[in-house]
C-alpha cells in the first residue's frame, strides 16, 4: 500500500491493489493464556480513522518498515504531529503505539499481546521497543 496525497480533498489516501473484498485473511490465532483458537475470516467495516494530512503538512507521516507489520498485512507510519506510530491495514488504522503503548484508535482501549498473536507478553514489549526505535 502506498500514500497518495489528494490536494483536490488535502488528505493522504492509502492506496492498494484490487483490495474492494476487504476480508481478513483466514489465520489461527492463539487468544489468551487458554490456548483456544479462533479464525478470523469476517469482513472488515469501511469506517473508522485513517491517515490523513492537510496540504499544508504533506511531511507528516514516515513509513517504518517492519517484519512482523509485513506479516500481517499491515502498514506502519509514524506521526511527527501526534509522536505516536499508527499502523494501518486496508487503508484504516487498526493500532496507535506509544510509549504508554498500544490502542485502539476508536475506544482509546489498551490493546493486550493477544491482539497481535504475541505469546508472551514480553515479545510485544520487544518488539515495541524495536519499532519505536526505529521511528526515533
Amino acid at each position: 500500500m502506498a500514500l497518495h496525497f489528494d490536494p483536490d480533498s488535502s488528505q493522504l489516501h492509502g492506496i492498494s491493489g484490487s483490495q474492494s473484498n476487504s476480508k481478513v485473511p483466514e489465520k489461527e490465532q492463539m487468544q489468551g493464556d487458554d490456548g483456544a483458537r479462533f479464525q478470523l475470516s469476517q469482513p472488515i467495516p469501511q469506517v473508522g480513522p485513517t491517515l490523513s494530512a492537510s496540504s499544508s503538512e504533506p511531511d507528516r507521516y514516515k513509513q517504518i518498515q517492519d517484519d512482523f507489520m509485513d506479516s500481517q498485512e499491515c502498514e506502519a507510519f509514524y506521526d511527527f504531529k501526534e509522536s505516536v506510530i499508527k499502523v494501518v491495514y486496508n487503508g484504516r488504522i487498526k493500532a496507535v503505539i506509544s510509549e504508554q503503548g498500544h490502542f485502539d484508535p476508536e475506544s482509546h482501549q489498551r490493546l493486550d499481546a493477544a491482539f497481535w498473536g504475541f505469546e508472551p507478553e514480553s515479545d510485544m514489549q520487544l518488539w515495541t521497543a524495536c519499532i519505536l526505535a526505529e521511528a526515533a
